[in-house]
């Protein structure tokens, strides 16, 4: 599950992160609770500047790799991917942009997190022009201090869009977003 929020920021500014304050929603939850217990969350932004979502065609080659067509080039070192094909065995599988490689007649993209298991056929995707910051697994004692999510390449806007991914992994909670920081 994710979503997505657009921040307007007072002035322009240097975003080197995210910080978010969360906690367990123990409404619903309170029966199971466990120390133990762990969520998986990540963190992407951008600025939309080139656009926030692309929608193409590619060919997953393998685990860990997409080939394209040249004519038709959004993709950045950093984007996200999602298989949207309704009939892929890997459909909503999230990955990024690891290496973009452009030869005479296509583009190759490496991506990282692989996924979960090979699809070689032509596929829908939806490309977010949004940068990971972080991916950490985030225990129930955890939740008593913010939350740290690091843009490893730092850039200046007056507008940032926020994207919030939870996974679902083993032992996990719910989770309520209670606010969110921009550093």
């Amino acid at each position: 599950k994710s979503a997505i929020w657009m921040i307007n920021l007072d002035e322009e500014s240097q975003i080197f992160g995210v910080g978010l304050n969360i906690s367990a929603n123990l409404t619903s939850y309170i029966s199971g609770y466990r120390a133990n217990q762990k969520t998986k969350i990540t963190v992407s932004i951008g600025d939309a500047n080139k656009g926030l979502i692309y929608t193409y065609e590619g060919r997953i080659n393998g685990t860990g790799n997409i080939i394209t067509s040249r004519s038709y080039d959004p993709v950045d070192v950093g984007d996200e991917i999602i298989i949207i094909d309704q009939d892929s065995r890997i459909r909503g599988e999230r990955t990024f942009v690891q290496t973009k490689n452009i030869s005479d007649e296509a583009i190759s993209l490496t991506v990282g997190p692989y996924f979960s298991q090979n699809d070689n056929n032509y596929r829908s995707l939806q490309l977010l022009k949004l940068k990971k910051c972080d991916t950490k697994e985030i225990s129930l004692g955890d939740l008593n201090r913010e939350q740290m999510f690091f843009n490893p390449n730092p850039f200046f806007s007056n507008k940032l869009f926020v994207q919030i991914t939870i996974h679902g992994i083993t032992n996990s909670f719910p989770v309520s977003i209670l606010g969110i920081n921009i550093y």
